[in-house]
């Protein structure tokens, strides 16, 4: 399985349109610097008009492209086919496109972090550390977004072999899921629950402002990440064990 997760790793990293996405990515990160004038604006602003846009946007876009280079060619390509017909177990199948999943986002966010700190520098927007921080934080919750969100929309690929499916819901999940879970706060039967707490994208805004606050919050990450990965490969798993592919 190691040979399998490396040899997707490196063909990923190869694809033009990988490169091709993160660029746009960080011309849309530009693009919001430079509207919102930050160049006479102090470097806190800088950092707080770019989580503005990863929170509003960026962790979206950076999922959807892990997803579309981990899930999409494998299914137009039939190369997951492939890989049974060599003797690899679907729950190895399942558990390889996971881990691919985690490395390209830290690597996405590893170089898009880079980038943000450059773009500052360029923009005469110097961080400190306060604001490093802030930046580091910013960029590990949307890690854990991008990392959870493809694992639950892989799901769906898995049952139906549908990209254009999972992308919708990957959208679904990150605007309109986290709208109706708040919206059902103003219940009074669900308000003391607090359902938009215990989803990915609770998870992350929870952990974000605690990290900011006290420095915790990392640890609510860890265990977001091991819930809804470890839901997300059961239900894999079920809907993708006798699943039958066209070869």
């Amino acid at each position: 399985m190691k040979n399998l997760i490396l040899a997707d790793v490196i063909r990923i990293l190869k694809k033009r349109r990988y490169w091709s996405w993160l660029i746009l990515i960080a011309l849309l990160m530009a693009i919001m610097a430079l509207w919102a004038g930050v160049s006479n604006w102090s470097s806190f602003a800088y950092v707080a008009w770019e989580n503005r846009f990863f929170g509003a946007v960026g962790n979206l876009l950076v999922s959807v492209g892990i997803f579309m280079d981990v899930y999409g060619d494998e299914f137009r390509s039939k190369s997951m086919q492939a890989a049974i017909g060599r003797g690899i177990s679907r729950k190895g199948i399942i558990v390889a496109k996971i881990i691919d999943c985690i490395i390209l986002a830290v690597i996405d966010y590893l170089i898009l972090g880079i980038f943000e700190v450059l773009l500052g520098l360029l923009l005469e927007a110097r961080l400190n550390a306060e604001e490093m921080h802030c930046l580091v934080s910013s960029l590990g919750t949307g890690t854990f977004l991008a990392i959870c969100l493809t694992a639950m929309v892989a799901v769906i690929v898995y049952a139906t072999e549908n990209i254009p499916i999972a992308v919708f819901l990957d959208i679904i999940l990150f605007y309109a899921v986290p709208l109706l879970l708040q919206a059902a706060g103003y219940n009074k039967l669900l308000a003391p629950l607090h359902l938009h707490r215990f989803f990915v994208v609770g998870i992350a805004n929870n952990a974000f402002s605690d990290m900011m606050l006290s420095g915790s919050g990392a640890g609510s990450l860890v265990i977001g990440s091991v819930v809804y990965i470890g839901l997300a490969y059961l239900l894999s798993y079920l809907v993708f064990r006798k699943k039958e592919l066209e070869f």
